[in-house]
C-alpha cells in the first residue's frame, strides 16, 4: 500500500488599503503556513507550535508574495535561553479556493 502526502495549494485574495483586491496563488508548505496564520488570528504562531516546520522560511516566502506578517520576539520559557519569533498576519486575506493536490 502506498500513501501519498496531501499537498496544499490555495488561491488567496489580498485586500490592501487603497487598492483593488489582488489574487495570490501559494502552494505546499507556504500555503499551509498562511492557512495556520489565518486560523491563529491575532495570537499568531511560533515555531514551537509546529515542531519541525521551517516557519521562518515559509513566512519569508509569504512576505515575498506581498502579504504583511508582523514579528514580535518573546523570551523562551523553561530551561532554554534566548528568544523566538511570533508571527502574526497583519494583511487582510481571504481564501478564495483551497485545494488538496495529489
Amino acid at each position: 500500500m502506498t500513501f501519498r502526502k496531501k499537498r496544499h495549494a490555495a488561491e488567496y485574495e489580498l485586500h490592501a488599503p487603497n487598492s483593488r483586491p489582488r489574487l495570490i496563488h501559494l502552494r505546499g508548505r507556504v500555503a499551509w503556513c498562511l492557512s495556520r496564520l489565518i486560523e491563529a488570528g491575532g495570537v499568531g504562531i511560533t515555531a514551537h507550535d509546529f515542531p519541525g516546520a521551517r516557519i521562518a522560511a515559509y513566512v519569508l516566502q509569504i512576505r515575498k508574495a506581498g502579504i504583511e506578517v508582523a514579528t514580535t520576539y518573546e523570551r523562551n520559557s523553561g530551561g532554554w535561553t534566548g528568544t523566538h519569533g511570533r508571527y502574526v498576519l497583519t494583511s487582510r486575506i481571504t481564501i478564495k479556493q483551497p485545494q488538496e493536490v495529489a
